[in-house]
């Protein structure tokens, strides 16, 4: 194996005051970082086998009643899991596993995730864990969670030290570690299982290849689109939401007095301002910031200069932004929203109970709905993309349990089950509760346009740290988008690039995600 650099790595600092933990990362939200990673998880036994054995620590807080006697929804594979979607179960029910080592379970499977063992994110996927260990008697399924501020840091330190997990999430180290030949290559795996990939989102899916070759199966995707303010539009004779690009600054205009403004920025937090609230408008029109071949910038084309040409005038010429527009924060955003102060932002779905928790006299549809995202009007909707990916390590001694279970997880019904309180990245699974909702219409457009801003390649988190001072250079006036989309190319170019092919380091895009 090659020699495993630790990247450098761009940390996206998601704000404490998320409510209820909706958001983590950008290209994809995670919940909040602990103070120190958490124990490897065992779960409670059955209760047939809780008097020959005491209960092993489990992945949430739990009674001391549940401890010894399994809840009853975890007894059971989830119905989220295996029926239809008129009978899935949404959002998953709170469960703690119960399986562990009892007699017959002789293969330990080690999995690893991001995500805190008290948020719903896990529980959600605790269902899948939990049925996958009903339907495979011989094996048990422990986890680890390191806290999400030292995830990538963690499985590149396990990595080099020959003791990684069997299976598990993987963050911006994955190019290198695909690379590297820490990870299992899942073009075989994919015809073993006659696993159908035309059935990801193909933005998505994109981001699991290194070097043309599959490496990870994407488990969350995301998108975002218009969350706007129904009364807001209606005092200002709008019926509908806009569109198109002129139909937004048009509305935006109008919208904006008396202290209201149309069009909501949150300019004080990197991920969100390149991945929430940018990319949208230079992914529109077919604009890119690095060639499909990863050697270039395209920052000075027009496609990407017209794009980011209308998201800075939005704030410089039709002064339709909020004046704290440079620092607000997403948590700023969804207060000035839900008082009324903000008309229209874009959102992924888990702006809306974020929404509601700032101002809970709000009803969705009848004060706030939302619509795709205006696009202009000779190209097609598209925002950016997140999410996180799974992947199993080459190291690993249990690998076709490990298999096993990244199979499971990806069935369709299963997909729908673990991403329930995100957006999954099948597209049959949005026929599972609780994507089937008709709220969820407007991200489904969006989906088969939605891609990174910054691909999964080695420079992609310092590209990610020069791509942010440039905004808040354009929000604030200083450089046009030409100026500025131009400086930038050359940068990349002349400086960052070179840099990373010749000492084939780095991290993946560190983008937002959910």
């Amino acid at each position: 194996m090659r020699e495993l650099s630790l990247s450098r790595r761009r940390m996206i600092l998601l704000g404490a005051g998320l409510a209820g933990g909706a958001l983590l990362q950008a290209c994809g939200g995670a919940p909040s970082p602990t103070a120190a990673p958490a124990k490897p998880t065992e779960a409670p036994k059955p209760a047939a086998a809780a008097a020959t054995a005491a209960p092993a620590p489990t992945s949430a807080p739990a009674t001391a009643a549940a401890a010894t006697k399994p809840a009853a929804a975890a007894t059971q594979p989830a119905a989220g899991a295996t029926q239809p979607a008129a009978a899935a179960a949404s959002p998953a029910p709170a469960v703690i596993p119960t399986y562990t080592r009892a007699a017959g379970r002789t293969t330990q499977l080690k999995y690893w995730s991001q995500l805190q063992p008290d948020t719903q994110r896990w529980k959600d996927n605790l269902v899948v864990i939990n049925s996958f260990m009903e339907k495979n008697p011989d094996i048990y399924v422990t986890t680890e969670h390191p806290a999400f501020a030292d995830f990538d840091t963690k499985l590149v330190t396990a990595a080099r030290a020959g003791t990684p997990p069997d299976m598990s999430e993987v963050s911006d180290s994955f190019p290198q570690l695909a690379k590297g030949g820490y990870l299992l290559q899942l073009d075989p795996f994919v015809q073993d299982v006659k696993l159908d990939l035309k059935d990801y989102y193909a933005g998505k899916l994109a981001t699991c290849y290194v070097d043309q070759k599959l490496w990870a199966l994407p488990i969350t995707a995301d998108c975002r689109a218009l969350f706007y303010n129904v009364k807001l539009l209606k005092d200002a004779g709008v019926e509908k939401p806009p569109a198109n690009w002129d139909e937004l600054v048009d509305v935006a205009k109008k919208v904006t007095k008396n202290g209201v403004y149309g069009w909501g920025v949150q300019g004080g937090n990197q991920g969100f301002m390149e991945c929430e609230q940018f990319a949208a408008f230079f992914i529109q029109n077919d604009g890119q910031i690095i060639s499909d071949d990863q050697k270039k910038a395209m920052t000075d084309q027009p496609e990407w200069i017209t794009g980011a040409t209308f998201w800075q005038e939005l704030t410089t010429k039709h002064k339709v932004t909020q004046p704290s527009a440079a620092t607000d924060d997403q948590n700023a955003m969804y207060a000035l929203f839900a008082q009324g102060k903000v008309a229209m932002f874009p959102s992924g779905p888990w702006g809306r109970p974020n929404v509601i928790d700032a101002n809970k006299n709000l009803k969705f549809g009848d004060d706030f709905n939302v619509s795709v995202l205006p696009y202009p009007k000779d190209k097609h909707p598209g925002t950016c993309q997140g999410g996180w990916l799974q992947s199993v390590w080459s190291a690993s001694k249990v690998q076709d349990a490990a298999k096993k279970l990244l199979a499971h997880y990806h069935t369709p019904e299963n997909i729908a089950q673990e991403a329930a309180s995100s957006m999954p990245t099948r597209t049959s699974s949005t026929k599972f509760k609780p994507f089937s909702d008709p709220w969820y219409d407007p991200y489904w457009q969006t989906m088969p346009f939605a891609r990174a801003p910054i691909p999964t390649m080695a420079a992609g988190a310092e590209i990610g740290t020069a791509l942010y001072k440039l905004l808040q250079s354009m929000l604030l006036g200083q450089q046009t988008a030409e100026q500025a989309g131009k400086a930038f190319a050359q940068d990349v170019n002349t400086r960052i690039l070179p840099k990373y092919a010749a000492a084939d380091v780095g991290s993946g895009c560190g983008c937002l995600t959910v």
